[in-house]
């Protein structure tokens, strides 16, 4: 017997939209509403739309260790990564990369995020954070590092199309605040309400 796909915290709603639904990785998916899938992607490239990415894994990386971990093991240098000026990685920005085993084959591309010192998240593809976390653990040595899989506590929501700023500014708390200065790459916030930088917050 087929085992039943993952459902994200959304799939209740997908289905009351009328989602077709699909399986994508092991993941229950919406493929399209209603609309059709050629009205969906004009609007997104017009305007903008919401893209439930829940199914993608969410990987927490820390300890004192983690930096010396994911320059091992990620395809970017994390001292000269940022630009055309291959500034180094600091908090609050991010880079897309990959993970390669040991014969130099590609594991899974990611992005990774700096969020603080000792405190890195990083997203992989859907299926793919339990391969992550065991490739990290088996190169792990010496400093204290923890590696985990948040799936089972955090659901994933893309903004996407060239309306998205203008749509956060009617959605944000402090939309001046987290916006300013948000260049390429880069981010606010964080999924952890107890995190210092969980300052994000939507309107009521």
């Amino acid at each position: 017997m087929a085992e039943r796909p993952h459902t994200t915290l959304l799939h209740a709603w997908h289905e009351a939209a009328a989602a077709t639904m699909g399986d994508f990785s092991g993941w229950s998916m919406p493929l399209w509403y209603p609309t059709g899938a050629v009205a969906e992607h004009r609007v997104v490239i017009t305007h903008a739309g919401l893209f439930d990415t829940s199914d993608m894994d969410v990987l927490a990386v820390n300890g004192p260790g983690a930096f010396a971990l994911l320059q091992l093991c990620f395809t970017r240098d994390l001292r000269q990564c940022v630009g055309r000026s291959r500034d180094p990685l600091t908090p609050g920005r991010c880079v897309y990369g990959a993970f390669l085993n040991d014969f130099g084959d590609l594991i899974d591309d990611a992005i990774l995020y700096f969020m603080q010192p000792d405190e890195y998240v990083v997203a992989v593809n859907a299926g793919m954070g339990d391969t992550i976390v065991d490739h990290l653990s088996s190169h792990a040595r010496g400093a204290e590092t923890r590696i985990s899989c948040c799936r089972d506590n955090v659901g994933k929501i893309d903004l996407q199309g060239p309306m998205s700023a203008r749509i956060l500014l009617n959605v944000l708390q402090e939309p001046e605040s987290v916006l300013s200065g948000l260049e390429y790459f880069t981010f606010a916030g964080h999924f952890d309400g107890e995190s210092q930088l969980a300052r994000v917050r939507l309107l009521d």
